[in-house]
């Protein structure tokens, strides 16, 4: 998982990695210190075993620009890189290509202009190769990127300048040096957003968004499925009075397909995590939601071998701060394997003094339970297994800095944040 910490590193923001086992066990987590406000909108894999971070960072002038970070399989940043010009940038989307170079989807904004939908290819050491802008007289954005079967591009996102509404959902299609092919717009006469895209089987595109011109509330989810030539094959709207919205979406191995988001409808009015399967057609077979007495958000799913569902997205239910990364693992019906909803167990594991000096108490319901402990640049500097539910641990070797300290039994996984001052 990739996205912004505040716990670490720079309080403004460094962009974060999370990796983890089959079981939600962390394995890594590292921030990447670099400017003074940095974020991770998308991270995907490369074919050398490592992963391409695409983003924001914000310049000691406070603009945006776009940002990427090329890092191998241990997490070791390889290259960065930041592009833009006088005013907000941003990458909302990067991919590797067919010929091991990579390319990034966003916006640019020129001098006292409005943005425009921006694309970049880079080589693959960074080095920028051509970049391009599609847009009118108003704002315009892209959020998500494929290649496609013929070496050109297809984004999603959204537009002003063109539609039926105030903001349409915007399908662009190039070929491989970036000139637009064609477009198409979706929407009514309000407002309607994609912020997720992928290529189907048959050849043709799934997009993933929220619209307010159809449904059966403020916001619904809206998923749109069109063939190779971006004509609409069939929309589907699911929500309920309030604001729901989608933010991933997969094809699964059965044909259909797994949506993830947000609903305010169907939970208590802050919103949970709203997980929907679909059929080949876009019929819904069930729904489930997570969350807490919160706000909690899925942004990301896919699935696994077994049949089963990974999401991740963030809370603000449970975990150790403000509002923490959150992964999911359920079942085909979509259920958490194990058959229980999280608990707020947080509340229960308290680590006193807090900061301290380097020696913490640890005073948790657990009678047996193991805790690794991270700093700012995910080095494990700390791991033992513990009995009894107060014990003593000393980290006064360690430099002053914020670490996580992370929990494990059987059953619960939680990180909560120490301090060393």
């Amino acid at each position: 998982m990739a996205g912004q910490t505040m716990s670490l590193g720079d309080t403004l923001g460094d962009a974060y990695l999370v990796r983890t086992d089959s079981l939600g066990n962390s394995l890594l987590i590292k921030n990447f210190p670099h400017q003074l406000l940095d974020g991770g909108n998308s991270i995907n894999p490369t074919s050398d075993g490592g992963y391409l971070i695409a983003g924001h960072t914000e310049t000691d002038s406070f603009d945006c620009q776009f940002y990427a970070l090329r890092i191998n399989a241990n997490a070791d940043t390889l290259w960065t890189r930041m592009y833009g010009g006088l005013n907000d940038d941003a990458a909302s989307y990067g991919i590797e290509t067919n010929d091991g170079q990579y390319v990034l989807a966003g916006f640019t904004t020129p001098a006292f202009m409005n943005s425009d939908a921006h694309l970049m290819r880079l080589d693959a050491y960074g080095n920028l190769i051509w970049s391009r802008s599609y847009g009118g007289n108003a704002n315009d954005y892209a959020n998500c990127i494929r290649q496609t079967a013929d070496s050109g591009f297809i984004l999603a996102g959204r537009t002003q300048s063109y539609g039926a509404g105030g903001e349409d959902i915007w399908l662009i299609k190039t070929d491989k040096n970036g000139n637009m092919s064609w477009s198409k717009t979706y929407g009514g006469a309000a407002n309607e957003r994609a912020y997720y895209l992928q290529l189907t089987s048959d050849g043709g595109y799934i997009i993933a968004g929220n619209t307010q011109s159809f449904g059966a509330g403020l916001t619904d989810m809206y998923v749109i499925k069109t063939n190779a030539a971006g004509d609409t094959l069939w929309t589907r709207t699911y929500g309920g009075a309030l604001h729901d919205g989608a933010f991933c979406v997969q094809q699964t191995a059965d044909g259909g397909y797994i949506v993830c988001g947000y609903s305010k409808s169907f939970t208590d009015t802050t919103g949970d995590v709203y997980l929907i399967k679909m059929d080949w057609a876009g019929n819904m077979q069930w729904t489930k939601t997570f969350g807490g007495t919160a706000t909690d958000k899925g942004t990301c799913v896919m699935q696994y071998a077994d049949g089963g569902y990974a999401v991740s997205g963030y809370t603000f239910s449970y975990g150790a701060g403000n509002a923490d990364a959150w992964l999911i693992k359920t079942n085909a019906a979509g259920n958490i394997t194990g058959g229980t909803e999280p608990v707020n167990l947080f509340s229960s594991v308290s680590i006193y003094p807090n900061p301290s000096h380097g020696v913490f108490t640890l005073n948790t319901g657990f009678e047996r339970y193991a805790i690794d402990i991270y700093n700012g640049i995910g080095q494990k500097i700390y791991s033992a297994q513990i009995s009894g539910k107060t014990s003593d641990i000393d980290l006064s070797a360690n430099p002053k800095g914020a670490y996580l300290a992370c929990f494990k039994t059987e059953s619960i996984r939680l990180t909560k944040k120490i301090i060393i001052q």
